[in-house]
Protein backbone atom coordinates (compact mmCIF):
# COMPACT_ATOMS: atom_id res chain seq x y z
CA UNK A 1 0.00 0.00 0.00
CA UNK A 2 1.83 3.03 -1.21
CA UNK A 3 0.68 6.24 0.40
CA UNK A 4 3.43 8.50 -0.89
CA UNK A 5 1.16 9.80 -3.64
CA UNK A 6 -0.74 12.75 -2.18
CA UNK A 7 -4.29 13.27 -3.40
CA UNK A 8 -5.23 16.90 -3.88
CA UNK A 9 -8.77 16.42 -5.25
CA UNK A 10 -11.62 18.85 -4.70
CA UNK A 11 -14.24 17.49 -2.33
CA UNK A 12 -17.68 18.48 -1.03
CA UNK A 13 -19.10 21.84 -0.05
CA UNK A 14 -18.11 24.45 2.49
CA UNK A 15 -21.01 24.43 4.92
CA UNK A 16 -22.27 27.85 5.95
CA UNK A 17 -20.11 29.72 3.46
CA UNK A 18 -20.76 29.91 -0.29
CA UNK A 19 -23.06 27.33 -1.89
CA UNK A 20 -21.34 24.91 -4.28
CA UNK A 21 -17.87 26.12 -3.26
CA UNK A 22 -15.38 23.22 -3.42
CA UNK A 23 -13.30 22.34 -0.37
CA UNK A 24 -9.91 20.79 -0.78
CA UNK A 25 -9.25 17.32 0.52
CA UNK A 26 -6.55 17.02 3.11
CA UNK A 27 -3.60 14.79 2.25
CA UNK A 28 -2.33 11.58 3.72
CA UNK A 29 1.27 11.54 4.91
CA UNK A 30 1.59 7.80 5.39
CA UNK A 31 4.52 5.67 4.29
CA UNK A 32 4.19 1.96 3.52
CA UNK A 33 4.49 -0.11 6.68
CA UNK A 34 7.37 -2.59 6.80
CA UNK A 35 6.61 -6.09 5.52
CA UNK A 36 6.37 -8.89 8.01
CA UNK A 37 8.93 -11.63 7.65
CA UNK A 38 8.14 -14.22 5.02
CA UNK A 39 7.48 -17.79 6.17
CA UNK A 40 10.60 -19.76 6.94
CA UNK A 41 12.40 -20.91 3.82
CA UNK A 42 10.50 -18.57 1.50
CA UNK A 43 11.26 -15.20 -0.01
CA UNK A 44 8.78 -12.35 0.50
CA UNK A 45 7.15 -11.42 -2.79
CA UNK A 46 7.65 -7.89 -4.06
CA UNK A 47 4.55 -5.87 -4.95
CA UNK A 48 5.53 -5.98 -8.64
CA UNK A 49 4.95 -9.74 -8.60
CA UNK A 50 1.28 -9.21 -7.85
CA UNK A 51 -1.57 -8.30 -10.15
CA UNK A 52 -5.17 -7.30 -9.31
CA UNK A 53 -7.31 -10.20 -8.25
CA UNK A 54 -7.84 -12.39 -5.24
CA UNK A 55 -4.60 -14.12 -4.26
CA UNK A 56 -4.88 -17.85 -4.31
CA UNK A 57 -7.88 -17.98 -6.66
CA UNK A 58 -7.77 -19.01 -10.29
CA UNK A 59 -7.56 -16.06 -12.64
CA UNK A 60 -6.22 -13.78 -9.91
CA UNK A 61 -3.24 -12.83 -12.04
CA UNK A 62 -0.52 -13.45 -9.44
CA UNK A 63 2.73 -15.01 -10.60
CA UNK A 64 3.47 -18.66 -9.92
CA UNK A 65 5.90 -18.00 -7.02
CA UNK A 66 3.32 -15.81 -5.31
CA UNK A 67 0.56 -18.35 -5.86
CA UNK A 68 2.73 -21.02 -4.29
CA UNK A 69 3.38 -18.74 -1.34
CA UNK A 70 -0.31 -18.00 -0.90
CA UNK A 71 -1.22 -21.68 -1.08
CA UNK A 72 1.45 -22.52 1.46
CA UNK A 73 0.20 -19.80 3.80
CA UNK A 74 -3.39 -20.94 3.50
CA UNK A 75 -2.38 -24.53 4.20
CA UNK A 76 -0.54 -23.40 7.32
CA UNK A 77 -3.53 -21.37 8.51
CA UNK A 78 -5.89 -24.28 7.87
CA UNK A 79 -3.63 -26.53 9.91
CA UNK A 80 -3.18 -23.93 12.65
CA UNK A 81 -5.52 -20.89 12.61
CA UNK A 82 -3.28 -19.23 15.20
CA UNK A 83 -0.12 -19.37 13.09
CA UNK A 84 0.65 -15.70 13.54
CA UNK A 85 3.39 -15.54 10.91
CA UNK A 86 1.18 -17.11 8.22
CA UNK A 87 -1.87 -14.99 9.10
CA UNK A 88 0.09 -11.74 9.06
CA UNK A 89 1.97 -12.55 5.85
CA UNK A 90 -1.24 -13.44 4.00
CA UNK A 91 -2.80 -10.21 5.25
CA UNK A 92 0.15 -8.27 3.86
CA UNK A 93 -0.14 -9.93 0.45
CA UNK A 94 -3.77 -8.87 0.27
CA UNK A 95 -2.90 -5.33 1.30
CA UNK A 96 -0.31 -5.08 -1.45
CA UNK A 97 -2.89 -5.70 -4.15
CA UNK A 98 -5.54 -3.59 -2.42
CA UNK A 99 -7.81 -6.52 -1.57
CA UNK A 100 -8.94 -4.74 1.58
CA UNK A 101 -12.00 -6.89 2.23
CA UNK A 102 -9.81 -9.99 2.33
CA UNK A 103 -7.00 -8.30 4.20
CA UNK A 104 -9.19 -6.93 6.97
CA UNK A 105 -10.17 -10.13 8.84
CA UNK A 106 -6.64 -11.45 8.47
CA UNK A 107 -5.13 -8.25 9.78
CA UNK A 108 -7.58 -8.09 12.69
CA UNK A 109 -6.71 -11.70 13.50
CA UNK A 110 -3.03 -10.77 13.27
CA UNK A 111 -3.55 -8.05 15.85
CA UNK A 112 -5.42 -10.43 18.14
CA UNK A 113 -2.51 -12.85 17.98
CA UNK A 114 0.13 -10.17 18.66
CA UNK A 115 -1.70 -7.19 20.16
CA UNK A 116 1.41 -5.20 20.96
CA UNK A 117 3.01 -5.37 17.50
CA UNK A 118 3.45 -1.83 16.16
CA UNK A 119 3.61 -2.82 12.48
CA UNK A 120 0.26 -4.56 12.77
CA UNK A 121 -1.29 -1.58 14.52
CA UNK A 122 -0.10 0.79 11.83
CA UNK A 123 -1.21 -1.47 8.99
CA UNK A 124 -4.64 -1.81 10.57
CA UNK A 125 -4.92 1.94 11.13
CA UNK A 126 -4.00 2.56 7.50
CA UNK A 127 -6.60 0.03 6.34
CA UNK A 128 -9.32 1.76 8.37
CA UNK A 129 -8.13 5.07 6.90
CA UNK A 130 -8.47 3.67 3.38
CA UNK A 131 -11.99 2.40 4.12
CA UNK A 132 -12.90 5.75 5.70
CA UNK A 133 -13.69 4.25 9.09
CA UNK A 134 -12.39 7.30 10.84
CA UNK A 135 -13.13 6.41 14.46
CA UNK A 136 -11.36 3.07 14.10
CA UNK A 137 -8.45 4.73 12.29
CA UNK A 138 -8.20 7.37 15.02
CA UNK A 139 -8.13 4.77 17.78
CA UNK A 140 -5.47 2.63 16.10
CA UNK A 141 -3.26 5.63 15.28
CA UNK A 142 -3.47 6.76 18.90
CA UNK A 143 -2.55 3.29 20.07
CA UNK A 144 0.37 3.12 17.64
CA UNK A 145 1.67 6.52 18.74
CA UNK A 146 2.21 5.14 22.23
CA UNK A 147 5.10 3.21 20.69
CA UNK A 148 6.29 5.91 18.29
CA UNK A 149 5.03 9.25 19.66
CA UNK A 150 7.16 11.49 17.48
CA UNK A 151 6.17 10.06 14.09
CA UNK A 152 5.04 13.11 12.06
CA UNK A 153 3.35 11.10 9.31
CA UNK A 154 1.20 9.06 11.68
CA UNK A 155 0.34 12.15 13.73
CA UNK A 156 -0.71 13.94 10.54
CA UNK A 157 -2.99 11.08 9.54
CA UNK A 158 -4.42 11.08 13.05
CA UNK A 159 -5.26 14.74 12.44
CA UNK A 160 -6.95 13.82 9.16
CA UNK A 161 -9.02 11.24 11.03
CA UNK A 162 -10.15 13.85 13.56
CA UNK A 163 -11.03 16.22 10.73
CA UNK A 164 -13.20 13.61 9.04
CA UNK A 165 -14.92 13.03 12.38
CA UNK A 166 -15.87 16.71 12.41
CA UNK A 167 -13.29 17.94 14.91
CA UNK A 168 -11.43 20.54 12.83
CA UNK A 169 -9.96 22.29 15.88
CA UNK A 170 -8.38 19.10 17.18
CA UNK A 171 -7.08 18.36 13.69
CA UNK A 172 -5.54 21.82 13.44
CA UNK A 173 -3.91 21.45 16.83
CA UNK A 174 -2.26 18.21 15.71
CA UNK A 175 -1.03 19.71 12.44
CA UNK A 176 0.40 22.70 14.31
CA UNK A 177 2.15 20.44 16.82
CA UNK A 178 3.76 18.49 13.99
CA UNK A 179 4.84 21.74 12.36
CA UNK A 180 6.36 23.01 15.59
CA UNK A 181 8.68 19.99 15.61
CA UNK A 182 9.05 19.37 11.87
CA UNK A 183 8.83 22.71 10.09
CA UNK A 184 9.55 21.13 6.70
CA UNK A 185 6.81 18.49 6.93
CA UNK A 186 4.78 19.12 3.79
CA UNK A 187 1.56 17.19 4.52
CA UNK A 188 0.91 18.66 7.96
CA UNK A 189 1.45 22.20 6.67
CA UNK A 190 -0.71 21.63 3.59
CA UNK A 191 -3.47 20.25 5.79
CA UNK A 192 -3.07 23.19 8.15
CA UNK A 193 -3.75 25.56 5.23
CA UNK A 194 -6.81 23.56 4.17
CA UNK A 195 -8.31 23.49 7.67
CA UNK A 196 -7.69 27.20 8.28
CA UNK A 197 -9.11 28.29 4.93
CA UNK A 198 -11.93 25.87 4.20
CA UNK A 199 -13.04 24.67 7.63
CA UNK A 200 -12.31 27.45 10.11
CA UNK A 201 -12.40 30.30 7.55
CA UNK A 202 -9.39 32.05 9.09
CA UNK A 203 -8.00 33.48 5.87
CA UNK A 204 -5.18 35.62 7.35
CA UNK A 205 -3.75 32.60 9.15
CA UNK A 206 -4.32 30.39 6.09
CA UNK A 207 -2.45 32.80 3.82
CA UNK A 208 0.45 33.01 6.26
CA UNK A 209 0.68 29.21 6.33
CA UNK A 210 0.40 29.13 2.54
CA UNK A 211 3.44 31.36 2.21
CA UNK A 212 5.42 28.98 4.39
CA UNK A 213 4.18 26.11 2.25
CA UNK A 214 5.37 27.83 -0.93
CA UNK A 215 8.91 27.80 0.43
CA UNK A 216 8.74 24.01 0.72
CA UNK A 217 7.13 23.40 -2.67
CA UNK A 218 9.09 22.80 -5.87
CA UNK A 219 8.81 25.53 -8.48
CA UNK A 220 5.60 25.38 -10.51
CA UNK A 221 3.73 23.04 -8.15
CA UNK A 222 0.32 22.92 -9.82
CA UNK A 223 -1.52 21.57 -6.80
CA UNK A 224 -0.24 24.37 -4.63
CA UNK A 225 -1.10 26.94 -7.31
CA UNK A 226 -4.61 25.53 -7.54
CA UNK A 227 -5.00 25.63 -3.76
CA UNK A 228 -3.92 29.28 -3.73
CA UNK A 229 -6.36 30.11 -6.55
CA UNK A 230 -9.29 28.52 -4.75
CA UNK A 231 -8.36 30.36 -1.57
CA UNK A 232 -8.43 33.62 -3.54
CA UNK A 233 -11.90 32.76 -4.84
CA UNK A 234 -13.07 32.03 -1.31
CA UNK A 235 -11.64 35.30 -0.09
CA UNK A 236 -13.35 37.32 -2.85
CA UNK A 237 -16.67 35.55 -2.25
CA UNK A 238 -16.53 36.45 1.42
CA UNK A 239 -16.11 40.16 0.78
Amino acid sequence: MNRDNALFALLGLVVGFVAAYPVFEVVSARQPVPRWAAPAGQTAAAPADLAPGAPGESGGGAGAPVMQQVQALRARIEANPNDVEAVCELAQLNLQIQQLDRARPLLEKCQQLQPGDSNTLLALANLYFDTKEWALARDRYQEYLKTDPGNPDVRTDLGVSFLNLGDSKQALQIFEQVQSEHADHWASLYNQVVVLAFHLHDMPAARAALERLRKLAPSGNQDLDRLAAEMDKLGRAAT
